[in-house]
């Protein structure tokens, strides 16, 4: 989780939704609110419904209003 924490936003937004899809649960909450935000609507959609319910309210909030429509039923139930 320290090597999610070090990359940066700029290289955030760089992660194919393969990558972003393989993050553990524990990864996806190291993103922090700053990462969840650096993320693009198809990187957010390849989180899975569990890494989408770890996230915290802050992670959530830093999600923009355009991306958290785009979240599958399935996420937002999470």
């Amino acid at each position: 989780t320290a090597e999610i924490q070090a990359i940066s936003t700029t290289n955030l937004a760089t992660l194919t939704t393969a990558e972003i899809a393989a993050l553990t649960t524990a990864q996806a909450q190291a993103l922090g609110a700053t990462g969840v935000g650096a993320l693009g609507s198809d990187q957010l959609r390849a989180l899975s419904t569990q890494d989408v319910a770890a996230l915290t309210t802050a992670e959530v909030a830093a999600i923009s209003t355009d991306n958290i429509s785009l979240l599958t039923t399935a996420q937002v139930k999470a």
